[in-house]
């Protein structure tokens, strides 16, 4: 069975956001460098695009469930989780998650995945 992801508002806005001010960070940093040392703006704009690039290779695409196997697809490099390692599965209301902070992952720059952790669940993987 093959179920397909979506972003929510948020994760919406938050990814057009930072699209936005990436590229006016790099327009910006061009033009008041045009005159001086020009590495600073490439290097940066290197960075944020990787930084970019790096978060949309990693976005879970669509999820897989076999008999054995969960399988997390994405462009980069799928995640299989046999069935046998998963201690728990919940349905988690936003009083559960609240105040869960992202401790290696993305909050929202394509979706929220990654490590995160709070008081009531501890450490999670999304």
């Amino acid at each position: 069975m093959r179920y397909k992801t979506s972003l929510d508002k948020w994760a919406k806005v938050i990814t057009i956001s930072v699209a936005i001010l990436y590229a006016f960070i790099i327009g910006l940093q061009f033009f008041i460098f045009k005159t001086v040392v020009v590495a600073v703006p490439i290097i940066s704009a290197v960075v944020l695009i990787l930084i970019y690039f790096v978060a949309f290779a990693y976005k879970p695409i669509e999820y897989s469930l076999t008999d054995t196997q969960l399988i997390i697809h994405r462009l980069f490099k799928d995640v299989k989780i046999d069935r046998e390692q998963i201690r728990d599965v919940a349905l988690l209301d936003k009083e559960n998650i609240r105040w869960a902070i992202r401790t290696f992952g993305s909050g929202g720059l394509f979706g929220y995945f990654g490590k995160f952790s709070n008081k009531k669940l501890g450490a999670m993987t999304w």
